[in-house]
């Protein structure tokens, strides 16, 4: 009988049935549906976090693994201030500033000064690597477009929506850095 009660115990570590009519909780404890804006904004930051670990797990240089590093730190500050709808909570709750986003860019700058000259659209191939850059563009500029979404209907810093837009341009550049880093000529769109 003890047994019973500590696998039930130890079950609802993991479950809490409380999300099965489809609503949810804000880390500010309001309840809202799973379907709500703010939702689908940290759920999309929450995936973008997944395949940015796929591409650190993958990246053999550090100062690379380190720019992934800051940007999964990064994106969870911008995942816990996108699930708090109470302003006075999200004060409290680490954010972004405008120095994440000249960090951001500061990356760009520099993968970007070594790459040749981008005359044509390319395609995400070359190596599994580029792939999972351009992945991360995708999913990027998918979050950005839902967190645009809330901001018509929510406050949301917009320092959040910087970081986010100057992101996806970082994942680009990436992607193009390691087809140049590995010697892979970018294949061009063939119109």
């Amino acid at each position: 009988m003890k047994n019973k009660k500590s696998l039930k115990q130890y079950n609802n570590i993991y479950y809490s049935r409380k999300g099965d009519q489809g609503y949810t909780c804000l880390i500010s404890g309001e309840k809202v549906a799973k379907s709500d804006t703010r939702i689908m904004a940290y759920g999309s930051v929450d995936e973008l976090i997944a395949f940015v670990s796929l591409l650190y797990n993958n990246i053999q240089n550090n100062e690379i693994k380190e720019h992934l590093l800051f940007i999964m730190n990064k994106l969870m500050n911008v995942a816990c201030q996108l699930a708090s709808n109470n302003d006075k909570l999200a004060k409290k709750l680490p954010d972004i500033k405008k120095e994440d986003v000249e960090k951001l860019e500061n990356f760009i700058n520099l993968l970007t000064k070594e790459l040749p000259l981008l005359k044509d659209f390319i395609l995400p191939i070359g190596s599994t690597l580029i792939s999972y850059a351009h992945i991360c563009r995708t999913v990027c500029r998918r979050c950005e477009t839902i967190i645009v979404k809330l901001t018509h209907e929510k406050s949301v810093d917009p320092h959040i929506l910087s970081f986010i837009n100057r992101l996806s341009s970082y994942f680009f550049i990436l992607a193009r850095y390691l087809a140049y880093m590995h010697n892979i000529k970018e294949t061009t769109w063939s119109k």
